[in-house]
C-alpha cells in the first residue's frame, strides 16, 4: 500500500497493540485516501485548482469576493452604518454617490485576460466618500476543503478605508481616484481570522471603480473601456 497523504501512522514504526487494530487503521487510511483523491477528481473536473491551508483559503475568498463583485450579488450585503459628513477640518475632495443612468457601461480585465462588461455600481462602496472615510461590510467564503461552487460558506467582516486620492492610470486613462484599502476577517468557519487584503481605486469622473488589486493575479483587475451617457460630476471641495 502506498504511504498514507497525511500522518502515516499505520507505518510499521507505530506498533498498534494488535494486528487487528493496525488492519483498522490501515483500512481508515485507505479510506480517507479514497476521499481525498474523489476530491481531487471534482476539482479537476470543474476546472479548479486544489488548494489547502492557509494560502488556499485566501485564494478562494479573494476569488468569491471578486465574483461576487463582478456579478453584483454582494450588493444585498448592507454596509454597517457609517458617518454621513467628513470631519469639520477636512479640505479635500468629497464624491457624492453617482446616479447610474441607461448607457452607462464599464468594462473590465480580470488579471487572466478575461473580460466583463458591467452596468451598475460596484456594490459596498460607501458615500459620501473623503479622504479618511471607514467603512465596514460583510461577505461570504467557501469552507475549508469546498470547491468554490459549494454552498457552504462562511461569514466575513470586511473594513475599508479611504486612504488617498491620487491620480490612477488604467488602460481606461488616467483618472483622480480614492484608494480604498480593505482588510477581510473570518468570523465564523473553520479558518485563520485573517483572510486577504485588497485595494480598491473608485474614480468619480468615471462613476466607478477603475481597479481592484487583490494577492491573487486572477482576481485583480481594472478598467479597460468604459461609456457615460452623461459627463460624472466628478468631486466637489467640502465648503
Amino acid at each position: 500500500m502506498r504511504p498514507s497523504r497525511t500522518s502515516g501512522n499505520c507505518s510499521p514504526e507505530w506498533k498498534p497493540a494488535t494486528m487487528p487494530d493496525r488492519a483498522a487503521c490501515l483500512a481508515g487510511e485507505q479510506r480517507a485516501d479514497r476521499r481525498y483523491a474523489a476530491r481531487r477528481r471534482r476539482h479537476r473536473q470543474a476546472g479548479e485548482t486544489f488548494v489547502s491551508g492557509r494560502s488556499g483559503i485566501v485564494y478562494q475568498v479573494a476569488l468569491i469576493l471578486l465574483i461576487l463583485f463582478l456579478t453584483g450579488l454582494l450588493a444585498g450585503c448592507a454596509p454597517t452604518i457609517p458617518q454621513t459628513t467628513p470631519p469639520e477640518s477636512y479640505k479635500g475632495p468629497v464624491a457624492e454617490r453617482p446616479l447610474i443612468q441607461a448607457g452607462d457601461y464599464w468594462v473590465y480585465e480580470r488579471g487572466n485576460m478575461t473580460k466583463g462588461k458591467f452596468t451598475a455600481l460596484a456594490p459596498n462602496l460607501s458615500f459620501p466618500m473623503w479622504v479618511g472615510k471607514t467603512w465596514s461590510y460583510t461577505g461570504e467564503s467557501v469552507l475549508r476543503g469546498q470547491p468554490s461552487t459549494s454552498p457552504h460558506r462562511g461569514l466575513n467582516r470586511i473594513d475599508c478605508h479611504a486612504a488617498a486620492f491620487k491620480p490612477v492610470a488604467v488602460t481606461a486613462g488616467t483618472f483622480g481616484a480614492f484608494e480604498c484599502q480593505c482588510t477581510c476577517t473570518v468570523t465564523s468557519g473553520p479558518y485563520d481570522p485573517w483572510c486577504g487584503d485588497w485595494t480598491i481605486w473608485y474614480a468619480p469622473e468615471v462613476k466607478n471603480v477603475i481597479r481592484i488589486k487583490t494577492e491573487q493575479t486572477n482576481t485583480t483587475m481594472e478598467l479597460v473601456e468604459y461609456k457615460l451617457a452623461r459627463p460624472a460630476s466628478g468631486t466637489k471641495p467640502v465648503q
